[in-house]
């Protein structure tokens, strides 16, 4: 009998972590529906004997890849081709599932069959263990929650993120695209890539993802990503180009790439040294207009919109044409 949901958790060097998340997904109600395909990504600790351990306990639940560091993207390429559920899902190891949710999401998956699946989710600090509820979309009629709807026809704020999708796995298998590997932040590929094809949606009001902020581990860690913006780079002008050649869902996928676009200016004016700061913002500057004078325009004003402060300054200095950059990148780097 094909399983319900298969689960991509991907591991690397995750023995600090990973028992919480896969602990989670033990729930006698639904254990025998979904697939939980453990990708460890080269790990060096314990990571896959930890994983072992529930695979042996619990074999036709748990299942483990092991191969060759790769980074996330190569994580998700291979879960995809191995994945045998009905609908596929992506959980970070660090990460975890609400229990009684996850089953509420399982009889749902259960009786319907729709492109994607999209739930609120918890952003979980690291310190205190508080949550925040994050919604997906914004704008819907509560009469719609809960019912299979046309995407396309949809009128909302989208604000998705990996955390919040759920995919059927036919859309995937059907349009495998080999996303970026040995890269962070390709999530954003992941959801540009595959939200193209969905034609319906079915939109939940039920919070199934713990994502955990906070740690100075995380790839989102303002620092790391100054340190691997070359990375960021590398998936921004992949989803701007895929943005530009895309016809289908196309308000849905701008918002996503529109973020990108901010995050990596953003990104740009944090680094520490004001020359090289304002070199690869330029350059980014004429690659962005070169590709997308719509992106280019779009997520600045956009972003304006939503009282953005990254946004707000990238309009003033293209106001003057970037003189006085200086001031500002020390501005917003020491006040």
């Amino acid at each position: 009998m094909q399983k319900i949901l298969s689960i991509s958790v991907a591991a690397y060097n995750a023995e600090k972590w990973i028992e919480r998340c896969l602990d989670s997904f033990i729930i006698p109600e639904v254990i025998d529906e979904i697939e939980i395909l453990i990708v460890n990504d080269g790990s060096t600790d314990r990571t896959s004997a930890i994983a072992k351990v529930y695979t042996l306990q619990y074999p036709s639940t748990f299942k483990l890849i092991d191969k060759e560091n790769g980074g996330h993207g190569s994580t998700i390429n291979a879960a995809i081709k191995a994945a045998s559920g009905k609908y596929f899902k992506i959980v970070d190891s660090d990460d975890w599932v609400e229990k009684n949710e996850l089953i509420i999401l399982i009889q749902q998956l259960k009786e319907m069959v729709v492109d994607l699946v999209i739930s609120p989710y918890y952003l979980v600090n690291a310190d205190t263990f508080s949550k925040q509820l994050v919604m997906c979309i914004d704008g819907l009629d509560s009469k719609n929650f809960n019912k299979i709807l046309t995407i396309d026809r949809l009128n909302v704020k989208w604000n998705l993120a990996m955390h919040g999708i759920t995919f059927y796995t036919k859309i995937l298998k059907n349009n495998f695209t080999l996303i970026d590997e040995n890269c962070f932040y390709v999530d954003l590929e992941y959801m540009v890539f595959y939200i193209t094809f969905a034609k319906t949606v079915f939109i939940s009001d039920v919070p199934i993802y713990d994502y955990l902020i906070g740690t100075n581990e995380q790839s989102v860690n303002i620092d790391n990503m100054v340190k691997r913006r070359n990375q960021h780079l590398r998936v921004c002008k992949t989803i701007v180009n895929y943005y530009s050649n895309c016809s289908y869902n196309i308000n849905i996928i701008r918002d996503i790439v529109e973020k990108c676009v901010i995050n990596q200016y953003r990104i740009l004016l944090q680094i520490p040294e004001t020359s090289i700061s304002k070199t690869e913002l330029l350059q980014f500057e004429t690659t962005l207009k070169n590709t997308s004078s719509v992106i280019y325009n779009c997520a600045i004003s956009n972003g304006i919109k939503l009282k953005k402060e990254t946004a707000i300054l990238i309009w003033l200095l293209r106001k003057m044409r970037f003189s006085g950059y200086s001031l500002i990148h020390y501005l917003l780097r020491y006040i």
